[in-house]
This record gives C-alpha cells, structure tokens and sequence, in this order.
C-alpha cells in the first residue's frame, strides 16, 4: 500500500489539536477528523476508520483509555498513540493495558511525536502496517520513565 495512513485526532484542546493536525502535516500524513469527546472520537474512527489514532487521555465525557480499548479490540492492528499531560505512571501502565501502541507525555510531544509519526508513515510506505513496541519490549513506544 502505498498511500499514506490516515490520522483521526481525540482532544478537547482546539489548540494543541491544531498543534498535532500541524506535526501530522509535516510528515505527510492526513487527519481524518477531530473530536474533542470520546463519543465524537469513537463514531468518526468507526466512520473514517483512520490507520492512526492521537488520543488523549482525559477527555470531557470519558476517559481516552476506555475508547482505546474499545477502537482496539475492533481494530486490533488500529496504531493508536496516547498523549496527556499527566505524569507517565499510572497513565503509561494504563495506555498499555488498553492496548495503545505508543505513550507520549504532551510536555515532550515535540521531540517524541513527529519522529514516531514519521516512522509511521515511512513503514506504512514499505507495507509494514503492523504495530511494534520499544527496546523496554513493555509494548509501547513512546515516553522515557527516565524523565
């Protein structure tokens, strides 16, 4: 497959939606959609059935663990990436067990974000859409425990 991956956007802030619409752009990847509920997010993924997920974790009518979990176990190839501006524990250990692929803290979306997208967007060109993990091998990418 050699179009590019389709990003849908979970976040209640118009502001750093747009910042992520942005970084989206920047490595050639179009977004779908953007919801600023959990409600909203889960009918445009259903809808759009986008190839990327940028999820926030806390959301005005649930939280983005919930409907990670949920577009997950629909779509388990679904590369969802949680962010939030919470401390990474307990959120890291809770965007695993919904089945995130990557956990990134807003605070270090900059540095760790747009490289993941555009590793994203460089294998899905290569036909290599499936999920992967870090070196931690805890299933995630993204977030260092270290900072």
């Amino acid at each position: 497959m050699t179009d590019a991956p389709t990003v849908l956007i979970v976040d209640d802030s118009a502001v750093f939606a747009r910042a992520l619409g942005a970084m989206c752009a920047a490595v050639g990847l179009p977004v779908v959609g953007v919801a600023r509920t959990v409600a909203d997010g889960l009918a445009q993924a259903r809808a759009a059935a986008p190839a990327v997920v940028l999820m926030d974790a806390v959301l005005p009518d649930a939280d983005g663990f919930a409907a990670t979990a949920a577009l997950v176990a629909e779509r388990p190839e679904l590369f969802v990436i949680v962010v939030t501006a919470h401390e990474e524990e307990p959120y890291r250990a809770l965007a695993l067990a919904a089945g995130a692929a990557a956990f990134i803290n807003k605070a270090r979306v900059g540095a760790e974000l747009e490289p993941l997208l555009r590793e994203v967007a460089e294998g899905w060109c290569r036909g290599e859409q499936g999920r992967r993990t870090d070196a931690r091998g805890d299933g995630l990418v993204g977030g260092r425990s270290d900072a």
